[in-house]
């Protein structure tokens, strides 16, 4: 059995909690413009290197076929930055379930992301970012017609950065 450990400093991590709200583009086999209720998102990011953090997020998300819970992972690069400004891309993957009852059904997805950070202090930073994403749920198909979508999401997080880099 091989085993990997990681040790992370604390210094290195920056929880992050988010507000999102979506407009969906694609609906099953249809294109056209819906909203989605959005959701509630808490991160991590973890430094790796000087421009690249890994980012894994917990989300609770109301979508076209219910609710759903995920976690989703993905590298954060950062593109620019100069002052307060930083500019990053996030490419990421989704692995979830859609809460039903009388049991939940898996979901995917993938997505990318920008986001545009703005320092407020010496340790926090306000977030805005938007991008594409898209999720499935392939056993709905038996419950309704939307079993996958496309969206816009546009998200707001407050970030906490245990150490000044």
């Amino acid at each position: 059995m091989i085993s990997l450990l990681v040790t992370v400093k604390l210094s290195a991590i920056k929880p992050e909690f988010g507000l999102t709200k979506s407009t969906g583009i694609i609906a099953g086999n249809q294109t056209e413009f819906f909203s989605n209720d959005g959701g509630i998102v808490f991160g991590a990011g973890i430094q790796l290197k000087e421009n690249i953090e890994l980012l894994p997020k917990l989300e609770l998300s109301f979508v076209p076929f219910g609710t759903t819970a995920g976690f989703r992972l993905g590298p954060a690069f950062k593109l620019y930055q100069k002052d307060k400004i930083r500019l990053s891309v996030y490419p990421a993957i989704y692995q979830g379930i859609a809460l039903f009852r009388p049991q939940s059904l898996y979901t995917w997805g993938t997505s990318l992301e920008g986001f545009l950070s703005y320092q407020t202090g010496k340790k926090s930073f306000l977030q805005i970012g938007t991008g594409i994403r898209y999720i499935s749920c392939p056993a709905y198909k038996q419950y309704g017609t939307i079993s996958s979508f496309a969206e816009i999401p546009l998200t707001l997080s407050y970030i906490y950065q245990f150490k000044n880099q």
